[in-house]
């Protein structure tokens, strides 16, 4: 990497990388923590939660993870795609199917590019609707434009070698709360190694910390077609 590059260079370099990929391979641990009123949720922070997440050209996805009960309201934790037909399954085990979104692939690579996958949550519709009468509408969500819906500002960076970081903030439309973000990266393949995420809630005297470590994110690595085959009813 240049020493002259900037950080929005080289945030458009990880960006890129994402977009252009044919697959994407994640596993991650994720792990959740934060504060009210200056107390910190120490029974959160110590629980690590894994997580799978395989992406395909053609809206081809599948999403698991091994526990939910670090959330507090219905949460998309399991999404299978086989690029037609979709099948989401929420925190509380309520499973949904629908038709899937036409930008599936392009909304989940925004996504992980900028709020990371669990931060993205907290503006995603709740319920794993996919009906098109639905309200809120979970597909109608996804076809929207996510770099109109989560807006990178104010980049920075910092680190040396291989701890190389950008920091920048997120503009979520239609939300009101402070979020910083820092993404740790390999200078040499511009790919993630650790996302945290830093929700501010004023009016709660409140923050939420969204800690992903990727333990894997592999570019256009091949995947098998049965990864994305819808289970039977």
């Amino acid at each position: 990497m240049a020493q002259s590059e900037t950080a929005e260079q080289s945030f458009r370099k990880i960006e890129e990388a994402i977009e252009g990929a044919k697959t994407i391979s994640i596993r991650m641990k994720y792990q959740r923590g934060g504060s009210v009123e200056g107390k910190a949720d120490l029974e959160k922070e110590n629980v690590k939660v894994g997580c799978t997440i395989l992406v395909r050209e053609g809206n081809e996805v599948n999403i698991s993870t091994e526990s939910s009960w670090v959330f507090t309201s219905p949460t998309d934790l399991a999404v299978i795609s086989n690029g037609n037909r979709m099948r989401t399954t929420d925190a509380f085990g309520i499973t949904k199917e629908g038709k899937s979104p036409t930008t599936l692939t392009a909304s989940l690579k925004t996504i992980l590019a900028r709020p990371g996958f669990f931060a993205a949550q907290h503006f995603i519709p709740r319920g794993a609707t996919l009906a098109k009468e639905a309200e809120p509408d979970l597909k109608n969500f996804l076809e929207k434009d996510q770099k109109k819906i989560f807006e990178v500002t104010n980049l920075r960076s910092g680190g040396e070698g291989k701890d190389r970081w950008i920091r920048y903030a997120l503009r979520v439309a239609d939300g009101d709360a402070p979020i910083e973000v820092t993404l740790w990266y390999d200078p040499k393949t511009y790919k993630p190694t650790k996302r945290r995420v830093l929700l501010t809630l004023a009016d709660l005297n409140a923050t939420i910390t969204h800690l992903e470590t990727y333990d894997e994110f592999n570019l256009n690595g091949e995947i098998l077609d049965d990864k994305f085959k819808l289970p039977s009813k």
